[in-house]
């Protein structure tokens, strides 16, 4: 395909990673100029809350429901291509994506593909996103995933204050792992 520059040629990549024969295929630098071109127009279009957040949880907007979808393509993509790990371009954008605060809740499942996938040489992104509010919980389990120290001190803060159950007991985990 080139360059992906439109939003219609960055959703005809996106179809073409969701199709198992041409996903073997497909330009890594071609998909993360895609994933950057649809994360924006999903924050430009999509402003509207997707889902109401139950028992006190918050609202999801659509475009970080839409975020969150794609990161969904993204992850299936990357099941199928073991030779996009570590530093890849892919996985620069998706770090990238997820260092972006406007897209709010929808770059939890960014966070967690970098600590799958991204492994260690995405450590420091990881460790400053346990201070990103919307996905530090993520981060932390990214961390323990990738089995990259050296945020403990940061993760016991987390567990001392953390009234989130699952957050807590992530935080706990990789706090005492070190």
């Amino acid at each position: 395909m080139g360059h992906v520059t439109t939003v219609e040629q960055a959703l005809a990549v996106m179809e073409a990673c969701e199709d198992n024969a041409q996903a073997k295929g497909l330009d890594c630098d071609e998909l993360a100029q895609a994933l950057r071109i649809i994360a924006a127009h999903q924050y430009e279009t999509r402003p509207g809350i997707s889902m109401k957040g139950v028992a006190g949880a918050p609202d999801w907007k659509g475009y970080e429901t839409g975020i969150w979808k794609l990161s969904e393509k993204v992850r299936a993509l990357l099941k199928k291509r073991l030779d996009v790990r570590g530093k890849q371009p892919l996985l620069d954008v998706v770090a990238e994506l997820a260092q972006t605060k406007r897209y709010g809740k929808g770059r939890q499942n960014l966070v967690l593909l970098l600590g799958e996938y991204g492994k260690e040489v995405y450590g420091d992104v990881l460790g400053r996103l346990l201070s990103d509010d919307e996905v530090y919980g993520h981060a932390l389990k990214a961390l323990q995933r990738a089995r990259i120290g050296g945020f403990a001190d940061r993760a016991r803060e987390i567990a001392a204050r953390e009234r989130t159950g699952w957050i807590r007991t992530a935080a706990r985990k990789y706090g005492s792992s070190e």
